[in-house]
C-alpha cells in the first residue's frame, strides 16, 4: 500500500474505503481538513510505530500539512471520534453482544519541557494528559472501535487531593469519568 502524500493525495471520496467510512463524514467546517485526517490517518495505520516526523522524512509538505491540521481550532477530538464512533455503531449491530471495555492511561510527555496543555500524571514532575477510553468488541475480543473517549488535563492545584477523596462530591472525582464514559458510549447504542 502507497503512503498518500501532500503531493499525491487522491482519496476515494465514496464509502468504498475503509477511511472514508470511518472518517468521512468528519465535520470540520472545511472539506480540506476531512480530505486531510484521512491521508494522515492513512499514513498513521501504515506506519503505526513511527512518529509523524518519521512518516514525512523527506516531505516537508506533508508533516508541515499534518502540524498544520492539529494545530488548527476546528479539529477537535469530538469532531475526529465521531464519524468513527457512528460506523463503530454501525458494525456493532452485526454482533448479537457487544461488549465495551473502558480504562484511563497517561500521556506522559515529560521530556517536552516547552510544552503548553499538560498536568500532572502520577507526580507534580510527570507531565502529561490522561484519556478514558471505552472500546467495543466481540465476546471473542476482536476490537469493533471506540464508543467514547474524554481526555483531560490535570490541575497542578489540585495535585494531592486524592487523599481527601471521601468528603468530595462524586461528580467532582476523577472517578466520575467512568460513569460519564459508559453513558455516553451507551447513549449511542441503536
Amino acid at each position: 500500500m502507497n503512503t498518500l502524500t501532500v503531493e499525491d493525495a487522491v482519496l476515494p471520496m465514496n464509502d468504498d474505503t475503509w477511511i472514508f467510512r470511518e472518517l468521512g463524514q468528519a465535520k470540520f467546517g472545511d472539506a480540506r481538513l476531512t480530505r486531510r485526517a484521512m491521508i494522515i490517518t492513512q499514513d498513521l495505520m501504515e506506519h503505526p510505530d513511527l512518529f509523524m516526523a518519521s512518516i514525512y522524512k523527506g516531505n516537508w509538505g506533508g508533516l508541515h500539512a499534518g502540524y498544520r491540521f492539529f494545530d488548527n481550532t476546528a479539529v477537535q477530538p469530538a469532531a475526529i471520534l465521531a464519524p468513527h464512533r457512528a460506523a463503530t455503531y454501525e458494525r456493532s449491530g452485526a454482533e448479537s453482544l457487544v461488549l465495551v471495555a473502558q480504562d484511563t492511561c497517561y500521556f506522559n510527555f515529560s521530556g517536552h519541557e516547552a510544552l503548553e496543555g499538560v498536568g500532572p500524571i502520577e507526580s507534580l514532575n510527570d507531565k502529561g494528559n490522561l484519556g478514558h477510553t471505552a472500546r467495543a468488541m466481540t465476546t471473542q475480543g476482536v476490537p469493533i472501535g471506540l464508543t467514547a473517549q474524554k481526555i483531560w488535563t490535570r490541575d497542578p492545584a489540585e495535585c494531592g487531593q486524592g487523599r481527601q477523596r471521601k468528603k468530595r462530591p462524586f461528580a467532582e472525582k476523577e472517578s466520575a469519568r467512568w460513569l460519564e464514559i459508559a453513558q455516553e458510549a451507551a447513549s449511542g447504542v441503536p
